[in-house]
């Protein structure tokens, strides 16, 4: 088997990742490994020129979605991490499934292990999936997670 020293746990903080989570931990656990969770803010869309809202910066609102990520990241492993379990978070910038793989890549990780959120139909066409972006992508091993539905 594989040495098994690192696992990427990518979240947006939604319910199917917080599944995908809690696979990581537990294979964190089984084989001794650093978790790293990952979590990616997505560029903002582009408005056209001459188009503005009112009361907003954009260097603002850019630190208002890095503020509120780490928020989400700390009650995240606060609540699903256990405090024993080797854990590093990272946020960054970018396309979701690109910053995942150049990220994995360069630690080195092991395996990801990502939630599948099961879209279809028209927001899987309009938006695609990150985690299957991921496992075409990626050098590393991925584990996809298939998300439980209400």
């Amino acid at each position: 088997m594989l040495p098994i020293e690192t696992i990427i746990s990518p979240t947006d903080f939604s319910r199917p990742s917080e599944q995908g989570l809690a696979a990581a931990v537990d294979l964190s656990r089984q084989f001794d490994a650093g978790l790293v969770l990952l979590h990616v803010i997505a560029p903002l869309p582009a408005v056209t020129a001459g188009v503005s809202v009112p009361g907003h910066h954009m260097p603002t609102i850019l630190d208002e979605l890095d503020r509120e990520s780490r928020r989400l990241m700390d009650r995240l492993v606060q609540d699903r991490v256990p405090s024993d379990l080797p854990c590093r978070t990272q946020i960054v910038r970018g396309r979701p499934a690109d910053e995942i793989v150049r990220l994995a890549e360069e630690m080195e990780a092991a395996m990801i292990v990502i939630a599948s959120h099961g879209a279809s139909g028209i927001d899987r066409f309009l938006f695609g999936s990150v985690a299957e972006r991921v496992v075409h992508t990626a050098a590393n091993p991925v584990l996809t997670i298939k998300a439980a539905t209400d």
